[in-house]
């Protein structure tokens, strides 16, 4: 005899009105863009966000490093080509003084709604402290980050060596090479 399991209304709307009062009662900061610095294409925008570990940050003023490099993904899939970044980026930049490195996620503003649900998830894929301090997801519009930080005519991530001023010095596009290990290795030694 198979016994049917019914749930009453009142409970699965409880149940509703549960998750959706978790998903508003403590809303991640949502990201807004400062300045736009339009009359300067190629810079980096003034952009407020939050890391994964809900640290406020005002990009690009505040990160840690005098010289920064930001490993910028649009897709998903791309996290494979950034985890070859993260695989040497210490060793490649070992002695480098006032130097620091992030993942920055970046996700159409069409998706904002989903942020809690998105960091969610991609918390519990970093377990590492650190490394969720340096995570800030960008929910904006992407067609026209990328045309700011001049990497619009590319489809893969961008690493990109940033000052705190905004300035882009350099860009790598897809998974780490040596070439590019060298280079960065060059910049962050001869300036």
């Amino acid at each position: 005899m198979h016994r049917r399991v019914t749930t009453h209304p009142a409970v699965f709307m409880a149940a509703i009105a549960v998750f959706i009062l978790a998903s508003v009662a403590a809303p991640a900061r949502a990201t807004e863009v400062l300045d736009r610095r339009d009359g300067q294409p190629g810079t980096f925008p003034v952009i407020a966000a939050e890391s994964l570990r809900g640290r406020s940050v005002k990009m690009p003023e505040q990160f840690k490093g005098a010289r920064n490099l930001l490993l910028v993904a649009y897709q998903r899939e791309q996290q494979a080509d950034i985890d070859t970044w993260l695989a040497v980026i210490d060793s490649v930049t070992a002695g480098a003084p006032d130097f620091a490195y992030y993942e920055i996620p970046t996700i159409s503003s069409s998706a904002k709604w989903m942020r809690a649900m998105i960091d969610g998830g991609m918390k519990q894929g970093i377990p590492d402290r650190a490394q969720r301090d340096r995570t800030i997801t960008l929910y904006l519009d992407v067609e026209w980050f990328r045309g700011q930080i001049g990497t619009a005519g590319n489809e893969g991530i961008a690493a990109l060596l940033v000052d705190r001023a905004g300035n882009i010095s350099a860009r790598w596009y897809g998974p780490y090479t040596a070439e590019a290990g060298a280079q960065l290795r060059a910049i962050l030694t001869t300036n």
